[in-house]
């Protein structure tokens, strides 16, 4: 379902000139405006799902396929895998699902503060995953 004046919908419908480093039925990823890193992926999903909290467990399929996406692109650019993940509500900064791929050199480090693995705002997929077996059991 696709949400009004989603700007990540309109990305992932291809409705803009954004230039997109890969696309399919299912989600689609493109350069972050705004990398903490040397390269700063965003994958996101083709369908509407506003943040990690709408997963459930039929959605465990679309989460491997991103990070099938995510490990393409960094393995592409032949840089070590700094961060995977997600932020987590209220700390996202977009109402539209989409997974942080970050690798190579980090920017200046108090600006990768955000995307710090173990802390309150920033989740990897692993922990993800687990959120939702045990909230849907």
């Amino acid at each position: 379902m696709r949400q009004l004046h989603c700007k990540f919908c309109e990305y992932a419908s291809r409705k803009t000139d954004r230039k997109l480093l890969y696309s399919d039925d299912v989600c689609v990823a493109m350069e972050s405006k705004n990398p903490r890193a040397e390269v700063h992926v965003l994958v996101l999903p083709v369908k509407h799902h506003g943040s990690i909290t709408a997963l459930t467990r039929k959605d465990l399929p679309l989460l491997r396929r991103m990070c099938d996406v995510c490990d393409l692109l960094l393995r592409d650019r032949q840089v070590e895998i700094r961060a995977v993940g997600f932020h987590r509500p209220p700390f996202h900064s977009v109402e539209h699902l989409h997974m942080h791929c970050i690798g190579g050199k980090y920017r200046p480090w108090l600006q990768t503060l955000r995307y710090w693995s173990g802390t309150p705002w920033f989740v990897s997929v692993t922990e993800v995953v687990d959120e939702i077996k045990k909230r849907d059991r």
